[in-house]
């Protein structure tokens, strides 16, 4: 009897092993995470450290043997910095919970900042262990801005201040309703430095029933954050998700293919394009923006020519905080441009000296009234996903320029007619212009409205050339080039309606509309256009 049983003990014990040994087979085509990322918390690995851990709660199942890269960019104006600041490997969830996914990073987060996540790896479905299903490339974005705010739970008596920040917590501190003159003792809701659920809530003792009965005016004391900094009570406006630009100005990455065809004309198609990204930090504050822009076509309706503008840029940008008033922020983009057309007839040399003001109250748009709506349904109720919120159907965001254009044509350059039947020379020419520019979008649903506005004057003549049909004596007629001067006035502008087919936005179809004339000839332009538009 007892041999039986040792033997039934060994045969249990081998089967056992060889199914718990058996290897991991990966899933052929990769899914969606089974999960939302919905919120997020800023902490220490070392309590004397700065913070260099993000964990993002995955909202909806518990992943089972997670394995994922984690990399690592920062955000300047919603577009990703290149090149990324770290990337990691992370497998596992929290000590605690997991429905915690934990990032730690060997460099430290930096405050006031925007950051984006993108993760790429393998997780097993509670059906099948052995199977490791892929999941697509994701993406989470979060801030490192101060976001301490009073909050209150559905069914709870108790109001409570929480944040996405680990915070230190004295025994003597307090919040002060400066406005109602009243002290309140606070205490942390959790000790644990692995509970990322209650990490950030500080419990207000003897506090009142609802968050309306607190005054508007709150300040704690005896409370730091993860960067060691004593956190203001007032929700800030939170960082926008990763949604499309919605105009040339906002995008780093543009592309729009334009056609236009009529009875009696042969057809023309226009690319106008934009290469922007954002590269490596430079001390004080500066950030390397090469850019390319590209406004060019072929053909022409009736005596109307396509735009003509090939301009690749290299300078370096820094945004400056006012801190109050109007005028909340300065960016400031310096940069070096060579200006020119398709056939290389204009051959400019540039300084491009160009600044943005960020005035309070021209910017709401609708990945951002979603996003402030998501925060305050979340203040509320904890359980809200993103998906649970609506979308919201308007936004609006306009964008004010100035600028100037210094520089000159860096040789006599021989220009030819479009049939190539003649030539003029066109001597070279200093450039000083002054360009200002306003950009404004209406989104409404899928449809956003754009209207780009140049109002460019030149303080100095400028070289340009003309064409002009010229009757033979045996019959027909051949094009004839001749040297004019621009000056004074040239503005130029347009107006697009796009159709997105994706929730982000980033592809469409669109309809533009341009008037007036643009560098380097500053031919005289009046069309219609319609075709694909990508932006990112």
């Amino acid at each position: 009897m007892m041999r039986t049983m040792l033997i039934a003990l060994v045969a249990f014990g081998a089967v056992s092993t060889g199914v718990l040994a058996q290897p991991k087979r990966e899933a052929r085509q990769a899914t969606e995470l089974p999960c939302k990322l919905v919120d997020y918390r800023i902490a220490r690995s070392d309590a004397k450290g700065p913070p260099d851990t993000v964990a993002v709660l995955c909202d909806g199942a518990r992943l089972a043997d997670f394995a994922s890269t984690a990399v690592l960019y920062k955000l300047q104006d919603e577009s990703v910095v290149y090149p990324a600041i770290e990337s990691v490997d992370v497998q596992g969830g929290a000590a605690r919970s997991g429905f915690w996914l934990v990032f730690r990073f060997t460099r430290s987060l930096q405050p006031g900042q925007d950051y984006e996540l993108r993760l790429s790896g393998t997780y097993a479905r509670p059906t099948d262990p052995t199977v490791a299903e892929r999941f697509s490339s994701t993406r989470f974005r979060f801030s490192t801005r101060p976001d301490l705010a009073v909050a209150k739970t559905p069914g709870r008596a108790d109001v409570y201040l929480t944040s996405h920040f680990e915070m230190q917590v004295s025994g003597a501190a307090q919040l002060i309703d400066a406005a109602n003159r009243k002290e309140y003792t606070l205490e942390p809701a959790s000790a644990e430095p692995d509970d990322y659920d209650g990490m950030g809530q500080i419990l207000i003792r003897g506090g009142p029933s609802s968050p309306g009965q607190l005054g508007g005016k709150l300040e704690v004391r005896g409370v730091t954050d993860a960067f060691g900094q004593v956190p203001p009570v007032k929700p800030p406006k939170p960082a926008p998700p990763p949604a499309a630009p919605k105009s040339k100005d906002a995008a780093a990455w543009y592309f729009n293919f334009l056609h236009q065809a009529g009875v009696g004309i042969s057809p023309s198609w226009i690319a106008n394009i934009k290469a922007a990204p954002i590269l490596s930090v430079l001390p004080g504050g500066f950030f390397v923006t090469p850019a390319l822009n590209v406004d060019a076509g072929h053909g022409q309706v009736g005596q109307t020519r396509t735009n003509d503008l090939i301009n690749p840029k290299l300078g370096v940008t820094r945004l400056v905080r006012t801190g109050s008033g109007i005028l909340e922020a300065l960016r400031f983009a310096p940069s070096f441009s060579y200006e020119t057309d398709r056939a290389g007839d204009k051959r400019n040399a540039l300084f491009d000296g160009d600044w943005r003001l960020y005035v309070r109250g021209l910017r709401n748009t609708q990945a951002s009234r979603t996003r402030e709506a998501f925060q305050r349904a979340r203040l509320l109720d904890p359980k809200v996903l993103p998906q649970d919120v609506p979308k919201k159907k308007f936004g609006y965001d306009t964008q004010v320029y100035l600028g100037t254009e210094i520089g000159g044509s860096l040789t006599d350059d021989t220009a030819k007619s479009s049939d190539k039947s003649s030539q003029v020379v066109v001597p070279a020419y200093a450039i000083r212009r002054l360009r200002p520019h306003v950009s404004s979008t209406w989104e409404w649903g899928s449809f956003t409205a754009s209207v780009s506005v140049y109002p460019r004057y030149l303080f100095s003549p400028e070289n340009v050339t003309r064409e002009m049909a010229t009757p033979q004596p045996g019959g027909g007629t051949k094009r004839t080039i001749f040297l004019k001067t621009a000056s004074g006035w040239r503005p130029y502008g347009e107006c697009s309606i796009s159709y997105a087919f994706d929730p982000a936005g980033h592809y469409a179809v669109n309809t533009v509309y341009k008037l007036g004339s643009q560098p380097p000839n500053f031919d005289r332009i009046n069309l219609a256009q319609s075709g694909i538009l990508i932006r990112f």
